[in-house]
């Protein structure tokens, strides 16, 4: 029974592990957003000027850290309890206590850093450590998608403008050829045969691995041109 326990436990281990590797591949867990607050005045506090003084009290219950811990204005909070936020020249922090500072350098002063001691008193830029929201993850992953996209396109016109060996197909008509999907994926392509004479193409089909290679129904092209360069290719046109 112990071993059976032992078993689950672990194929539970494994399970976890490959969700949570397939989550962030598939880029569905959410990003830390850095939201900007402004410039504010930034103090500090110890176990000395706590209350009770000599502890290490917060509002919230947790543990009063130096280089962890820091305090909102209790009546005008610049975040809710909880929340972690980066202070330029300071680093990150976790709000978990509230004090009663915010009417100090003209109702500009909005956190207290909990310290081990050393005080200080500077302006600095806040940010709003948060996840994203569901709009934002969709958002970012159309810009995303976008990209690989647009990189996919630049990378096929490159491929597109190499020349291409002629290969002929009986099964094909003369206009029509067959490309390679991940180079032409789809459409028309012109072609110029000899000076100033072109001709449209059209893909009839595509095939996967078959590269710089350009298959035909026309027997007299491949003759006369064993290997071409491409003036124009029209993705998705119908010819």
């Amino acid at each position: 029974m112990k071993q059976k326990k032992i078993i689950y436990f672990l194929i539970g281990i494994i399970a976890g592990i490959i969700i949570g590797v397939g989550l962030i591949g598939s880029g569905a867990i959410a990003k830390t957003i850095k939201e900007p607050l402004g410039k504010w005045y930034i103090s500090t506090y110890s176990a000395h000027c706590n209350t009770p003084s000599g502890t290490h009290n917060t509002s919230s219950g947790a543990y009063a850290t130096a280089g962890r811990t820091a305090a909102v204005d209790l009546k005008n909070p610049l975040v809710p309890m909880g929340s972690w936020i980066y202070i330029d020249g300071i680093g990150k922090r976790h709000v978990e206590d509230y004090g009663g500072f915010g009417r100090y350098n003209s109702g500009r002063r909005a956190v207290d850093v909990f310290t081990d001691g050393s005080g200080y008193l500077v302006e600095r830029r806040v940010w709003l450590l948060r996840p994203e929201t569901k709009k934002e993850i969709k958002k970012r992953k159309a810009k995303e998608r976008k990209k690989r996209e647009a990189e996919l396109e630049k990378k096929r016109r490159a491929e597109q403008r190499k020349p291409f060996v002629l290969v002929y197909d009986p099964a094909l008509l003369p206009w029509q050829i067959v490309t390679d999907k991940d180079i032409i994926p789809s459409g028309t392509v012109l072609v110029e045969w000899s000076n100033m004479m072109f001709q449209w193409l059209d893909v009839a089909r595509t095939e996967k691995g078959i590269g710089h290679v350009i298959k035909i129904g026309n027997r007299a092209a491949v003759m006369c041109h064993t290997q071409i360069r491409l003036q124009d290719v029209i993705e998705g046109a119908v010819g």
